[in-house]
């Protein structure tokens, strides 16, 4: 995806294509469904695999409800992959190096998924300042919690994790007031 528009760019073909009757829009738009369906087609063979050779080292068909939840979990995994195409296809348009284009898109999955998390409930503490009777007893303050839960969602990682957790243990509460 880092590479999708710049490259072209690079290679002199933008301006060309684009002298075609063809919008810019479609030419985006073409370019992330087909990246998205290469995503798709991939994690779909690797989701096969995983059931046959789940089949083979088991024995044991998984029923309905296993297979709509492993079902689930596929398609969340491909807009999960689908977002961060976006965002490297997003660079990729705004920087001319595809080397640049990847280490910032590197940079920022890095910020999202190692630093965000760590950010994420400082900066709820800011916002909303722990209350000292809550903090005597051990606990978060609701308020506070709800504003650390709010801005670890910023973060797609979060969001795949949460989602994942729902689908694969869906006993446990993952949505709503900490």
């Amino acid at each position: 995806g880092f590479d999708a528009v710049n490259s072209e760019h690079n290679r002199r073909t933008l301006s060309r294509i684009l002298a075609q009757p063809i919008y810019r829009d479609a030419l985006l738009m073409g370019k992330f469904l087909a990246g998205l369906a290469t995503l798709g087609i991939s994690l779909a063979a690797l989701w096969l695999l995983v059931i046959g050779l789940g089949l083979i080292f088991l024995g044991v068909p998984p029923g309905g409800e296993e297979i709509a939840r492993s079902l689930a979990f596929l398609v969340i995994a491909i807009f999960y992959a689908g977002v961060w195409l976006a965002l490297a296809m997003l660079l990729s348009i705004v920087f001319r190096s595809p080397a640049t284009a990847a280490l910032v898109a590197l940079g920022i999955w890095l910020f999202l998924t190692v630093l965000w998390p760590m950010l994420a409930p400082a900066i709820a503490q800011m916002i909303a300042p722990p209350d000292p009777r809550y903090a005597a007893l051990g606990l978060e303050t609701p308020d506070t919690g709800l504003w650390a839960q709010f801005l670890l969602r910023i973060s797609p990682n979060d969001l795949f994790a949460e989602a994942m957790q729902a689908i694969l243990s869906p006993q446990t509460r993952t949505l709503g007031a900490v």
